[in-house]
């Protein structure tokens, strides 16, 4: 963990709200230093309680814009590769009125299956036809 606001060692904090996550090669990036890295908590706006790293400059130099870590829409890419996948292999929706691109021919025997194995392909066709789940 990482002593965004001000370092222990100088008198911070361990509050979970002035800690951020660092690797400890980041953390020993941190310092008043040329060269080195400054830190801060965000504390308002849509990055608040992010922490924000700012490489110190030469002095008379302009200060070099701060960098926020943000993970990414995990979930929003992920159902923007399922969608892309599913229709490079159905081919577009059937609203669209567009020809289906490929077709799969292929059937799946599950007559030696294991409980696990058939619990899984039901769950893959499930999500991969959500309209017959219904049926």
């Amino acid at each position: 963990m990482h002593h965004a606001q001000l370092d222990w060692g100088l008198g911070g904090l361990t509050d979970i709200t002035d800690l951020a996550p660092a690797c400890p090669k980041h953390n020993r990036m941190v310092g008043e230093q040329v060269g080195q890295f400054t830190t801060r908590m965000v504390r308002e706006g849509p990055d608040e309680g992010r922490c924000a790293w700012r490489l110190n400059a030469e002095p008379g130099a302009p200060p070099n814009p701060e960098h926020i870590n943000r993970r990414p829409d995990i979930p929003r890419r992920f159902a923007e590769q399922l969608n892309k996948v599913r229709t490079e292999i159905h081919g577009p929706d059937e609203e669209s009125g567009a020809e289906t691109r490929l077709h799969l021919r292929e059937v799946i025997d599950l007559r030696n299956a294991t409980d696990a194995e058939a619990t899984l392909a039901s769950l893959l066709l499930a999500a991969a036809y959500p309209t017959l789940a219904s049926v």
